[in-house]
């Protein structure tokens, strides 16, 4: 993956950043389509009722609540409802297979948008297909490769 080809002019998160946290924004992007397509693509043979993205480095505090499936109906897909910062929070996300690709392909969008939130990306492209999103109350929080929270996950 070329990553320079998707740079922005400037580093868009911190001034000393030196592209780290875009670079890593771009390579998880890019990690979670190829996940996708082994998903839905490779193993096509596999008949999902439903698929749950989430991300590897979370400690879930809260219980997760089998009546969510019940939400997933049409075309609706199920976030959390915190930290959506001007979007909708991509740390994890449930619905049916034709609609969870949405999720799982964001990194076709890239281009089109040069999104530099994920959480706003996520949001334009299920706005853009006329998908619907239902927020649901589950919290978690990330846990870094040290063993140590996330400071912005503290206090939830």
């Amino acid at each position: 993956l070329d990553i320079k080809q998707y740079y922005p002019k400037k580093s868009p998160f911190f001034k000393d950043d030196k592209f780290l946290t875009f670079k890593n924004y771009i390579l998880a992007l890019n990690s979670l389509q190829r996940i996708s397509k082994l998903a839905f693509e490779i193993n096509k043979s596999e008949n999902y009722d439903y698929v749950i993205y989430m991300r590897p480095d979370v400690l879930f505090t809260k219980k997760f609540d089998i009546k969510w499936f019940d939400l997933c109906k049409g075309k609706i897909i199920l976030t959390p409802s915190f930290h959506k910062w001007g979007g909708l929070n991509d740390r994890f996300s449930i619905g049916k297979p034709e609609i969870i690709k949405l999720y799982g392909y964001r990194f076709n969008y890239l281009e089109k948008r040069m999104m530099l939130i994920s959480e706003r990306l996520l949001k334009y492209v299920v706005e853009k297909d006329k998908y619907k999103n239902i927020d649901i109350k589950f919290v978690f929080k990330r846990i870094r490769a040290d063993g140590k929270m996330d400071v912005k996950d503290v206090k939830l």
